[in-house]
Protein backbone atom coordinates (compact mmCIF):
# COMPACT_ATOMS: atom_id res chain seq x y z
CA UNK A 1 0.00 0.00 0.00
CA UNK A 2 0.89 3.59 -0.74
CA UNK A 3 0.86 4.40 3.27
CA UNK A 4 3.55 1.69 4.39
CA UNK A 5 6.50 4.28 4.92
CA UNK A 6 3.81 6.94 6.55
CA UNK A 7 3.86 8.19 9.78
CA UNK A 8 0.51 8.19 11.49
CA UNK A 9 0.60 11.95 11.30
CA UNK A 10 1.44 11.53 7.58
CA UNK A 11 -1.27 9.02 7.13
CA UNK A 12 -3.70 11.24 8.60
CA UNK A 13 -2.86 14.41 6.81
CA UNK A 14 -3.20 11.63 3.32
CA UNK A 15 -6.50 10.85 4.52
CA UNK A 16 -7.93 14.78 5.06
CA UNK A 17 -6.34 15.67 1.62
CA UNK A 18 -7.45 13.23 -0.46
CA UNK A 19 -10.90 13.66 1.29
CA UNK A 20 -10.99 17.09 0.32
CA UNK A 21 -9.72 17.01 -3.00
CA UNK A 22 -12.11 14.12 -3.69
CA UNK A 23 -15.60 15.91 -2.65
CA UNK A 24 -13.95 19.50 -4.39
CA UNK A 25 -12.53 18.75 -7.19
CA UNK A 26 -13.48 14.85 -8.00
CA UNK A 27 -10.19 13.99 -8.05
CA UNK A 28 -7.71 12.29 -5.43
CA UNK A 29 -4.46 10.87 -5.15
CA UNK A 30 -5.37 7.53 -4.05
CA UNK A 31 -7.63 5.25 -5.54
CA UNK A 32 -11.32 4.40 -3.94
CA UNK A 33 -9.69 1.32 -2.91
CA UNK A 34 -6.82 2.56 -1.68
CA UNK A 35 -8.59 5.34 0.02
CA UNK A 36 -10.76 2.60 1.67
CA UNK A 37 -8.31 1.15 2.80
CA UNK A 38 -6.22 3.96 4.45
CA UNK A 39 -9.70 4.70 6.18
CA UNK A 40 -9.49 1.01 7.48
CA UNK A 41 -6.01 1.32 8.89
CA UNK A 42 -6.81 4.42 10.57
CA UNK A 43 -9.89 3.44 11.89
CA UNK A 44 -8.04 0.06 13.25
CA UNK A 45 -5.56 2.11 14.80
CA UNK A 46 -8.35 4.73 16.66
CA UNK A 47 -6.74 7.26 14.88
CA UNK A 48 -10.46 8.43 13.12
CA UNK A 49 -13.03 9.52 15.65
CA UNK A 50 -15.87 11.70 16.47
CA UNK A 51 -13.49 14.60 17.35
CA UNK A 52 -12.02 14.66 13.69
CA UNK A 53 -13.89 12.78 10.93
CA UNK A 54 -15.66 14.47 8.81
CA UNK A 55 -18.74 12.91 7.30
CA UNK A 56 -18.43 14.00 3.21
CA UNK A 57 -16.73 17.18 3.52
CA UNK A 58 -17.74 21.02 2.92
CA UNK A 59 -17.15 21.23 -1.08
CA UNK A 60 -16.78 24.58 -2.81
CA UNK A 61 -19.57 24.12 -5.38
CA UNK A 62 -23.08 24.96 -5.62
CA UNK A 63 -25.22 23.25 -3.07
CA UNK A 64 -28.41 21.11 -4.11
CA UNK A 65 -31.52 20.78 -1.89
CA UNK A 66 -32.39 16.96 -1.50
CA UNK A 67 -36.50 16.49 -1.20
CA UNK A 68 -35.48 13.55 1.30
CA UNK A 69 -32.37 13.69 3.64
CA UNK A 70 -29.43 11.80 2.24
CA UNK A 71 -28.47 9.88 4.76
CA UNK A 72 -24.97 8.55 5.20
CA UNK A 73 -23.84 5.24 5.30
CA UNK A 74 -20.89 2.62 7.04
CA UNK A 75 -19.22 1.17 3.37
CA UNK A 76 -21.19 -1.58 2.43
CA UNK A 77 -19.75 -5.11 3.54
CA UNK A 78 -21.11 -7.95 1.15
CA UNK A 79 -20.68 -11.20 2.31
CA UNK A 80 -22.73 -14.63 0.80
CA UNK A 81 -25.62 -13.65 3.22
CA UNK A 82 -26.05 -10.23 2.37
CA UNK A 83 -25.73 -10.82 -1.20
CA UNK A 84 -28.36 -13.48 -1.35
CA UNK A 85 -30.56 -10.54 0.31
CA UNK A 86 -29.54 -8.01 -2.17
CA UNK A 87 -30.77 -10.57 -4.91
CA UNK A 88 -33.80 -11.27 -3.48
CA UNK A 89 -34.24 -8.21 -2.86
CA UNK A 90 -33.55 -6.81 -7.27
CA UNK A 91 -35.85 -10.12 -8.35
CA UNK A 92 -38.84 -8.46 -6.18
CA UNK A 93 -37.98 -4.97 -7.99
CA UNK A 94 -37.84 -6.92 -11.65
CA UNK A 95 -41.10 -8.41 -11.18
CA UNK A 96 -41.98 -4.50 -11.75
CA UNK A 97 -39.70 -3.09 -14.00
CA UNK A 98 -38.06 -5.22 -16.60
CA UNK A 99 -34.84 -2.93 -17.16
CA UNK A 100 -33.53 -4.26 -13.64
CA UNK A 101 -31.51 -7.91 -14.53
CA UNK A 102 -30.90 -10.05 -11.51
CA UNK A 103 -27.66 -12.48 -13.24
Amino acid sequence: MVTTNLSNQEKLNLYFESKEKYYNDGNSSLTDSEFDQLENELRNLNLLNDSNEVVGYTSLHNKIKHWNPMLSLSKLQVNEESDEEFRAILKKIAEYDNSVIVE
